[in-house]
């Protein structure tokens, strides 16, 4: 290894310990373990008194435990078991698992779930992002002719900055952000030498990218990626063909991933309309980017103090005044830098799309796939990494002129506009009560102006001996107080917190078996909680999601399909005493879902479990059924109190099959295994009759009875069903997407022919 990039290595592991330095030192899992037990049932219940939590804990990044820890757990058990994780039968009724794809379910670093517990995997998965980040920062900055200095002032505060640290425990946020300045590396590398073998490299990061992350992040890095190699190579416009030849190799290696993706956002409900409300509350007024410079001015969800706009860990963008100064110095060269340029158009233009304006308003209503679903605020990141970068050449060019005119008038109105947020933020606090503002400009303002009285000792200072120790320790400041902000928001817990098992769970566990269970009043079990205790719950919660069985949750709520679905909760209604209409539609609900047991709290705020006998199995066979092809009234006739779901479904095609309403007791339909991808039930009929199975109907379920392929039918609106003859059967329910073989084929081929065209290219 060169001794540069050894240097390299060697901060970026600083940087990343010191940051995650509770998990390295004390062995903490970087996990909101202890949010989880205070305020989610079945938890909750036990760590409260009088309705209080008892564990200290930070209110903050439910998604980690709801999604995207207990995602990487059922990869792995799916991966052990030799499948992928196509599908998730816990929540929803059954949902498309690794379609959703935000949760990085072919990253190679779920090899770690696979191999080792579940806690350690992630505490590695997490702690190591910001030691990617650095490298991958180290390196651009080196590339671009950063010095040290300028490259570790980059990286740090990339590292801490504010978009990143609420991003860490995400997991799918900062790998991408960290492929971004790679990326931009080997394009100077190729300006450099067009015969370098990094650029072959590009797919690969493009694949790793798809298979890691989010898409939002990923469509950011891949816009910049572009425009940037279009800025940059213009002199060798030859060079164009090439780059886009190997994204769209990267593409087609990540086919796997993206064409059932693709498959689900058919037949999900990601429109604009569904995320209208996301635009409203997260294009931001002008005001608000003065958290861009001050750190928590609005205060920080953690410590229960945000009054900004939105919501804390989605408006997060702050890089501090030092960092912003040093950007400034960026601008006093005369010289043309197309690097700079590049970064004050990102800069300036990120920021205007985040801002509320007519414009902004218009555009985010536009049909655009993952820009209008999306969160504006997120465009953050490039803001960030621009600023970052924007620094690093502001503080090469001040150490090559220190002793340069300051312009103490200029910096004279900086720390002027930050007094005046203060007073601002003070004039807030007369009315509102708030103190962070006041606090929080007055510290970043000390430490601006820290900066600023270094600057200007160096500037008369008669010997440079001083230069590097004090910018060095300028630095250090810097990261000392983004170490602090890091320390303040990201979670730490123990790893017993990690969905610990209560008397409740094994009681619900020991007594449901393939039944769902759902919480009523104060004992509701938030969607998604259900997956991570192996327990059936028909709630849902994540944006792709199929929209049909959306509309019919939506339906035993309100009585009607709204124009407007949920944007990613699909939750029937979990009032203890609903209303008369509401309550009937939902015992139906609960009866199609087999929703078999209710968990209510009682007066002495333990929890109680009641059967619903009116609950169907969840296979059964009827004889009888209704055809209904349009939607409306198939909804109004299944939740009809005259329609019978014991004796008959509703179908919305021809099926071949003599109708009757003949019961037998003799007949039976029991399941015999269920796994992920997989249900085995075995069936007994004395005359034909259709097998109802209470999952989700979605495409790619193959059924074969006794090793016949049988086609599926949908009933009762979005369940599953099929047509079995007289006797004795063992049936099959397989989850084989067409999706999933036809983008494994086009992987496979896509990367022999890159393969095969590296062999060539290094043997040349």
């Amino acid at each position: 290894m060169k001794k540069s990039n050894l240097i390299i290595v060697v901060i970026a592991f600083v940087i990343g310990i010191a940051i995650f330095w509770k998990s390295y030192i004390f062995g903490l899992i970087p996990f909101p373990g202890d949010y989880l037990l205070s305020w989610y049932e079945p938890w909750k219940t036990y760590f409260t008194a009088n309705g209080v939590p008892i564990l200290p804990h930070k209110a903050i990044l439910d998604d980690v435990f709801r999604q995207l820890y207990q995602y990487k757990i059922i990869t792995a058990e799916s991966m052990r078991n030799g499948h992928l994780p196509l599908w998730n039968p816990y929540n929803g009724s059954g949902m498309p698992l690794m379609a959703v794809m935000h949760a990085g379910f072919f990253t190679p670093l779920v090899g770690l779930f696979v191999a080792l517990p579940g806690w350690l995997a992630w505490t590695i998965y997490i702690v190591i992002q910001p030691i990617f980040l650095s490298i991958g920062m180290l390196w651009y900055g080196r590339k671009i002719g950063l010095s040290w200095v300028a490259s570790i002032f980059a990286s740090i505060v990339y590292a801490t900055s504010g978009f990143i640290t609420v991003r860490y425990l995400f997991g799918e946020y900062v790998y991408i952000a960290a492929c971004l300045p790679i990326l931009l590396g080997i394009i100077e590398t190729y300006r450099e030498n067009k015969k370098t073998k990094s650029i072959w490299s590009i797919p690969l990061i493009i694949l790793f990218m798809i298979v890691s992350g989010q898409p939002q992040m990923i469509l950011y890095v891949l816009i910049v990626f572009v425009a940037y190699a279009l800025f940059r190579l213009k002199e060798t416009k030859k060079s164009y063909v090439a780059i886009g030849v190997l994204c769209l190799t990267g593409f087609l290696l990540s086919a796997i991933q993206l064409v059932p993706t693709i498959e689900l956002y058919i037949q999900a409900n990601m429109v604009p309309s569904s995320s209208f409300f996301v635009t409203e509350k997260f294009l931001l007024p002008v005001f608000q980017l003065v958290s861009i410079i001050i750190p928590n001015y609005f205060g920080n969800s953690a410590t229960y103090n945000y009054w900004g706009v939105g919501d804390y860990a989605e408006t997060a963008a702050s890089v501090g005044s030092v960092a912003l100064l040093f950007s400034g110095f960026s601008l006093l060269s005369g010289k043309k830098n197309e690097i700079r340029t590049f970064f004050l158009m990102v800069a300036g233009l990120t920021v205007l799309l985040v801002v509320r304006s007519p414009l902004t308003e218009w555009l985010y209503r536009l049909p655009i796939a993952i820009i209008s679903t999306g969160v504006p605020t997120r465009i953050f990141f490039l803001t960030t990494f621009s600023v970052c970068i924007l620094s690093g050449l502001g503080l090469d060019y001040y150490l090559r002129n220190v002793r340069m005119h300051l312009g103490r008038i200029w910096m004279g109105l900086v720390l002027f506009a930050i007094l005046t947020c203060a007073f601002v933020g003070w004039l807030y606090v007369g009315t509102k009560g708030q103190m962070p503002a006041v606090r929080n400009s007055l510290f970043e303002a000390g430490l601006l102006l820290f900066a600023i009285l270094v600057l200007l000792y160096l500037r008369n200072s008669k010997s440079k001996k001083y230069v590097y120790p004090l910018i060095l320790f300028i630095i250090i400041v810097q990261f000392a107080v983004g170490l602090y902000n890091s320390t303040k928001f990201l979670p730490f817990s123990s790893r017993t917190t990690i969905f610990p098992n209560t008397q409740i769970i094994d009681q619900l566990r020991s007594i449901a078996s393939f039944d769902r269970v759902m919480g009523l009043g104060s004992a509701v079990v938030q969607p998604n909680i259900a997956t991570g205790l192996h327990i059936y719950d028909p709630n849902y919660y994540d944006p792709l999601y199929i929209k049909r069985y959306g509309e019919l949750i939506a339906y035993a709520n309100l009585g009607s399909v709204p124009d407007v679905l949920p944007r990613s909760d699909v939750v029937i209604n979990n009032d203890v005493l609903p209303k008369q209409d509401v309550n009937q539609r939902r015992e139906r609900l609960f009866q199609l879902l087999s929703v078999r047991y209710l968990l209510f709290h009682t007066e002495d705020n333990n929890f109680s479990i009641q059967e619903n006998i009116q609950a169907l199995p969840r296979v059964y066979l009827v004889k009888n059924y209704e055809k209904i092809s349009e939607d409306n009234e198939l909804l109004n006739r299944l939740f009809d109190p005259l329609f019978d779901p014991t004796t008959s479904v509703l179908v919305e095609q021809d099926i071949p099959l003599t109708k009757t309403v003949d019961r037998t007791k003799n007949e039976k339909a029991k399941i015999t295994s269920y796994k992920p991808n997989h249900a085995e039930i075995q069936v007994s009929a004395v005359s034909p009759a259709i097998l109802v199975f209470t999952d989700t109907y979605y495409r790619g379920w193959k059924a074969y009875v006794d090793g016949m392929d049988t086609p599926i039918y949908r009933v009762n609106y979005s369940l599953r069903a099929i047509i079995v003859s007289q006797g004795n059967h063992v049936v099959q329910f397989i989850y084989e997407p067409l999706s999933i073989t036809t983008g494994t084929y086009i992987s496979l081929i896509s990367g022999l022919f890159y393969i095969s065209f590296l062999i060539y290219t290094f043997r040349k």
